[in-house]
């Protein structure tokens, strides 16, 4: 139950909130099984204004997240907003770029 003067963005004791909140922490194995238990929860949105998808909240948690969010890509987890689609954009290149970084020409 929520307290007046609580964030409105903090984790409700909403059943699909509680799951969302999974999502956010970034533990991957318990994503996955959740999600292969009943694939329809990627379509699940957070009780808050913000409506985000599993997906949508993993990536504003950001690039320590990556796991979580490669594993959610592969289960069919959709970007469904230019925001979640450019922040998963500067988090792909960023990532690209520690891992593959560029030599400079001698």
């Amino acid at each position: 139950m929520k307290q007046t003067g609580e964030n409105k963005n903090s984790v409700s004791d909403e059943p699909s909130d509680k799951l969302q909140y999974i999502f956010f922490k970034g533990y991957f194995k318990s994503v996955e099984k959740f999600i292969k238990a009943s694939e329809e929860q990627l379509e699940f949105e957070t009780q808050d204004e913000l409506r985000e998808t599993p997906l949508m909240v993993a990536v504003r948690a950001g690039i320590s997240n990556i796991e979580t969010i490669q594993v959610i890509i592969e289960l069919g987890g959709r970007c469904i907003t230019l925001r979640c689609a450019l922040q998963l954009f500067m988090m792909y290149n960023y990532y690209r770029s520690i891992i593959f970084p560029k030599h400079k020409a001698k």
